[in-house]
């Protein structure tokens, strides 16, 4: 490889580095917005990205049904969804989370989520995201304290 390519991919290599960098920050900015992650610290925010998958849902469209397998949990990002848990419904907006209470204790009667906007969440999955929000104890609480329904007057 002559000199030139090889300092044109290196000059390539460290601008994507500094996106990737930009991307980061620009994502643990937008993140540290959200209702509940404002007190959580940094160190422990950086992780949400490698943890989940950005989703996007229709109105209508279910993010967690009552008979769904499996360890899900949904952090709103934007736009509203109807949970229902046997009679009761409450709409959550940006910054709620649902699912987390089941990843804690699998025998709670599972809830219904369904997109009532266009909607984007991140989606957690997986037997790994409980065994890192137990290592991750502020930001575990937070997740857990936006999923309790607001306090009543």
């Amino acid at each position: 490889m002559g000199r030139k390519t090889l300092t044109r991919t290196t000059m390539l290599a460290q601008q994507l580095a500094e996106r990737k960098l930009r991307q980061q920050q620009e994502q643990m900015d937008f993140l540290h917005l959200l209702p509940g992650l404002q007190d959580v610290p940094e160190e422990e925010l950086k992780y949400l990205p490698d943890l989940c998958t950005l989703r996007a849902f229709t109105p209508g469209q279910i993010l967690l049904s009552e008979d769904q397998e499996g360890e899900y949990l949904y952090l709103l990002l934007q736009g509203t969804a109807s949970l229902m848990l046997q009679d009761q419904q409450k709409l959550l907006g940006p910054g709620s989370c649902c699912g987390i209470e089941n990843l804690f204790d699998p025998e709670l009667p599972r809830k219904r989520l369904v997109a009532e906007t266009y909607c984007y969440a991140l989606q957690f999955a997986g037997p790994n995201v409980k065994m890192l929000l137990l290592a991750l104890p502020q930001l575990s609480a937070a997740l857990q304290q936006s999923s309790r329904p607001a306090e009543e007057p």
